[in-house]
């Protein structure tokens, strides 16, 4: 198992068995598609260790699988949705 960010919205959470999320890994290369996630930028639970968001690596799984572990700032959420909207969806 691979520790995930959800970035779909609660509506389509409702109205699907899905979640929208991308990956985390915690490899410290500097890559253009990745994120920088420490354990201060989350406002509840933790990580095992700091990670990064994986922009490039975007998926669905069943929301039956997921289990929550932490949640991020709204601050980091922002930005990982701004990095999405900018350098890899065409929205």
């Amino acid at each position: 198992m691979r520790p995930l960010l959800i970035i779909s919205k609660s509506l389509f959470h409702q109205n699907s068995n899905h979640v929208i999320c991308v990956g985390l890994t915690t490899s410290k290369e500097i890559r253009p598609y990745l994120i920088p996630l420490s354990k201060k930028q989350l406002e509840n639970g933790e990580l095992d260790s700091d990670s990064q968001v994986m922009c490039h690596r975007i998926t669905s799984i069943r929301q039956d699988t997921v289990f929550k572990i932490a949640r991020v700032t709204p601050n980091f959420y922002k930005s990982v949705v701004e990095k999405l909207k900018g350098d890899i969806l065409e929205l």
